[in-house]
């Protein structure tokens, strides 16, 4: 069973990492899906020309390195799809490269 995507916007206010944290149920085999849109003083930014990886992690335990999102330029947001099936937090760092 997958559960529906969840659209998500970060503010963008320096150059540190920008973390998605989301808490796992026990058990839970469910792919997660987010919607990441990337903001700068309020304003989407343009993924024009993006490629976007992403680094996950539950409990701090690395289950997916430089897994690759689709980027959607039309509507500025990238997509992330994890089969993680563990509980705990977790944590997705998306790392965008060619534009911004």
């Amino acid at each position: 069973m997958n559960v529906p995507a969840q659209t998500v916007q970060f503010e963008i206010t320096d150059l540190q990492p920008t973390f998605l944290d989301y808490i796992q149920s026990q058990k839970d085999e469910n792919t997660r899906t987010f919607n990441i849109q990337f903001l700068f003083e309020g304003d989407v930014l343009s993924l024009s020309g993006c490629t976007a990886t992403a680094t996950v992690t539950i409990n701090n335990i690395m289950v997916e390195q430089e897994l690759a999102c689709e980027v959607n330029e039309t509507n500025n947001y990238v997509t992330v799809v994890v089969n993680a099936p563990y509980s705990g937090v977790m944590a997705v760092q998306v790392t965008l490269t060619g534009c911004c």
